[in-house]
């Protein structure tokens, strides 16, 4: 645990630093690295995994640390460059930018930094296997041993205080929200195993075990999974690692009766490890172990016996059937309703009643109205609610306490998005309670930003077409403005699940594991713009992909486009409408008279969100 070893007085960010650097040097280590990731590489991580956050001081949810006996550097990306440099100690911490001119890769800076004969340590649990790999190809050459450490180095100046694994209890997703059967999913996976000559399917994202037992969790903050793993033999006989506590008898008969035949055994958590070396014992066995997994799942199994590869669920789970699109359309028509009533009572209270909000209180307050709406489970995420300035923090989260008040004479940026037994949401819009006093600046601003969400939203593309390639759609309005914005388009959104879901994306940086465009896939659109400082403009939409009508059919290809889940209208007084096409304007239009058609109904008995 943290203790003082000097009598002169130290920062909380230097006792902890001298704590890793006296477990390093027992150790041999010339450097330790902190991931973000917990076991299962999640995004978003249980309180007992934000070992980074302990260490660093920085709270976003991307972001990698290393720690040399003089350095302490955090490497994340553009999201979070604003919170990053607010949240570190600097004396001690240096924020490193990722992917920026002039910053280098981790696995660089490691191999140009140490020496050769230098061991870096890691807690092989959290680095996934491909990254991994990708650092090896730097480090070696350079003499340099990546380590995998059976202890975590945080773990043990953390102590007694660091929390413990959440034990909330599962909940059965049944087939009304599914539209398929655990059955179902896993005779498609045994295909998939056999095409591949395997034996035996490793999972361990926490959202692809959810999905294919068609099961839902409170184990994360936000998003509804359970932290266990699962493997699945060829013949279909499946394995589900998790704290049998969690689940209740009625949750665990209904997940067996949507498998029959195929059955389903429990065992402890922890008990993976020591499977995985038994099933190796065979050298026979063919083990597929998802290429995104952890180091310390591959290094279970001889090299071998290992297929290393992406995981079968991943595509199959972003490719939503009719049951999971209907249900996110339900879900988003309800979710817009609670955005446009707290919208309208904000204005209400901002300009009629001239009442103070502050950011945090309007998260609250918004919360509140989802949390009426039929099918609320949780937030998807926590809200950004940030006014001013504050807009121009990507993912900025207010303080519970000692938030700034919203102000109506100047740009407000609120990105939310909730859980619905039906469907997932995530929705940004920016507005301007008093539009009269928006400078020309700011209201160009806004309308490039709207410009680019209107490019993606009617783009046609041929079928397979990547995210990487659409992402230009999207700045090339923004370029005609001399702007730009330093992170993604879009995302994927899981259906009751991850509000953050691949492998598809949209993005200006290519990824290996992206896959092109396909029917039923959601994506978000939400291009931004951001002055430090000053203020942030963000459009976001949820679409899902779906077959385009086109003249022709040049080559026999078939031809996607998108549609809009999310409806929620954007403030036409801040707009500089001589930016703007006819298409652009026909474009608005027409979405607007959605949002009256489709979400009025809901608003019916709320005056003031429905004259909004």
């Amino acid at each position: 645990m943290i203790k003082s070893v000097s009598a002169e007085p130290m920062s909380l960010a230097m006792e902890k630093l001298r704590g890793i650097r006296e477990q390093m040097f027992n150790r041999g280590l010339s450097a330790y690295v902190v991931p973000t990731d917990d076991p299962h590489q999640s995004e978003y991580v249980a309180a007992c995994f934000k070992r980074r956050e302990f260490i660093s001081g920085f709270t976003g949810s991307a972001g990698t640390a290393v720690i040399t006996a003089t350095k302490a550097l955090l490497w994340t990306d553009g999201r979070y460059f604003s919170q990053a440099l607010s949240e570190l100690d600097t004396d001690h911490w240096t924020l490193m930018k990722d992917r920026q001119p002039g910053t280098p890769s981790i696995e660089k800076w490691i191999s140009t930094y140490l020496i050769s004969g230098a061991k870096v340590g890691v807690d092989p649990f959290l680095l996934g296997y491909d990254s991994a790999s990708r650092w090896k190809k730097e480090l070696i050459p350079a003499g340099i041993e990546l380590q995998a450490l059976e202890e975590n180095l945080v773990d043990i100046i953390w102590g007694p205080f660091r929390p413990s694994l959440p034990v909330e209890p599962a909940l059965h997703h049944t087939l009304q929200y599914t539209g398929r059967s655990v059955r179902d999913k896993v005779d498609s996976l045994c295909a998939e195993l056999e095409s591949k000559t395997c034996d035996l399917l490793v999972l361990a994202a926490l959202d692809e075990v959810a999905w294919v037992l068609n099961v839902r969790g409170a184990d994360i903050d936000f998003n509804p999974v359970i932290i266990s793993y699962l493997t699945i033999h060829k013949q279909g006989l499946m394995h589900w690692y998790v704290d049998s506590h969690k689940v209740p008898h009625a949750v665990l008969e209904a997940i067996r009766y949507e498998a029959l035949p195929h059955k389903l055994n429990l065992h402890p958590y922890s008990a993976l490890l020591p499977a995985l070396r038994q099933r190796a014992d065979s050298a026979s066995c063919r083990i597929l172990i998802p290429n995104t997994a952890s180091l310390a799942l591959h290094l279970a199994v001889a090299e071998p016996q290992i297929v290393s590869t992406t995981s079968p669920v991943t595509l199959a789970k972003a490719l939503k059937n009719e049951a999971e699109l209907e249900g996110m359309r339900q879900a988003h028509l309800r979710d817009g309703s609670a955005l446009v009533s707290y919208l309208a009572w904000l204005e209400g209270r901002l300009l009629q009643d001239r009442a103070e909000v502050s950011e945090a209180g309007g998260a609250a307050r918004l919360e509140k109205f989802r949390a009426q709406v039929q099918g609320f489970v949780s937030l998807s995420f926590e809200t950004i609610s940030s006014s001013g300035a504050n807009a121009a923090i990507i993912h900025y989260k207010p303080p519970k306490t000692g938030s700034k008040n919203i102000s109506p004479k100047e740009i407000y940026l609120v990105d939310s998005g909730g859980q619905y037994r039906d469907g997932t949401t995530d929705v940004t819009r920016t507005i301007h309670l008093t539009p009269s006093l928006a400078s020309a600046h700011l209201k160009r601003c806004f309308t490039r930003v709207l410009q680019a969400h209107i490019a993606v939203d009617t783009a046609v593309f041929p079928d397979g077409t990547s995210g990487y390639h659409l992402d230009i759609l999207a700045r090339a309005p923004m370029w005609r403005g001399g702007l730009d914005y330093r992170h993604g388009t879009g995302h994927g959104v899981g259906a009751f699940l991850n509000v953050h879901e691949g492998p598809q994306g949209m993005s200006m940086y290519r990824r290996s594991d992206e896959v092109g465009f396909k029917s039923g896939m959601t994506i978000s659109n939400e291009p931004g713009y951001y002055e430090d400082g000053s203020f942030g403009i963000r459009h976001e939409n949820v679409l899902f992909v779906k077959n385009a009508e086109t003249e022709n059919q040049f080559g026999d290809l078939n031809y996607l486009c998108f549609e809009n889940m999310t409806f929620c209208p954007f403030q036409v007084s801040m707009l500089d409408i001589s930016l703007l096409a006819k298409s652009e304007i026909d474009w608005l239009n027409a979405y607007h008279e959605q949002c009256m058609d489709k979400i009025g109904p809901l608003l019916v008995d709320n005056d003031q969100a429905y004259n909004w």
